[in-house]
């Protein structure tokens, strides 16, 4: 049984002899004692505000979790404890509800315990949720600034060697002077195909081979990149 002691001071010079009735009377007073006894008397074992218990105990009853819409917060305990089937075990005053025997009170908190920690691993769930939307959006913005930047160096590189090798066959050696520019790490399979098509054109164009070349962004396309 859960209990508390309630420590008076008899006098200010501190004498095991002296008993000062005024100033222990405004203590008692002052303490809420006197109220306490009237409600022991009564047979109650615990009284609250009514916002507290609810602040406490609201998360047990799904009327009032997390908010309720009733009128005031003692109807709203009323249905939690109506719910509970514990209305027969209290009693309602004008701020505060009494609660008669301790067991009732233990009941309320081993619900309690227990919602708490379902609310808790529900916060979790909603948090690691929360956590795994966010690195999965940087992760995909991340990919699609990538892809982005992939196409563009891939199409500036082809533009490049376009610009480059646009007029080989008004060229003297038919672009052999030509450098050829640095490819993407993307792009080193596709820069030896582009260099093996260039080389069976010059050989052709040596021996005064009629030949078709393929513009570069068909090869390409070929290729599959």
């Amino acid at each position: 049984e859960p209990y508390y002691v309630r420590c008076i001071k008899p006098n200010d010079v501190k004498s095991p002899l002296l008993f000062e009735s005024e100033r222990c009377r405004h203590q008692v007073e002052y303490l809420g004692l006197l109220e306490n006894v009237r409600v022991r008397r009564a047979g109650f074992a615990y009284r609250q505000t009514y916002p507290r218990f609810l602040q406490r105990y609201k998360m047990i009853s799904e009327f009032t979790w997390p908010n309720h819409d009733l009128p005031s917060d003692k109807d709203a305990i009323k249905k939690l404890l109506q719910g509970c089937r514990f209305d027969h075990d209290v009693a309602y005053g004008k701020t505060k509800i009494f609660i008669r025997t301790p067991r009732t009170l233990f009941s309320l908190e081993e619900q309690r315990a227990e919602m708490v920690q379902r609310i808790v691993i529900f916060l979790q769930k909603v948090w690691r949720g929360t956590l795994a939307r966010m690195r999965y959006r940087r992760m995909r913005a991340a990919l699609i600034i990538l892809r982005a930047y992939r196409r563009y160096k891939v199409k500036s590189y082809i533009r490049e060697v376009n610009r480059r090798f646009k007029n080989v066959r008004s060229m003297k050696d038919h672009g052999r002077h030509v450098k050829w520019p640095t490819p993407p790490k993307v792009l080193r399979r596709f820069e030896d195909a582009l260099k093996s098509i260039y080389n069976r054109y010059s050989v052709r164009t040596t021996r005064d081979a009629p030949i078709r070349v393929q513009s570069l962004f068909h090869a390409f396309k070929l290729l599959k990149l």
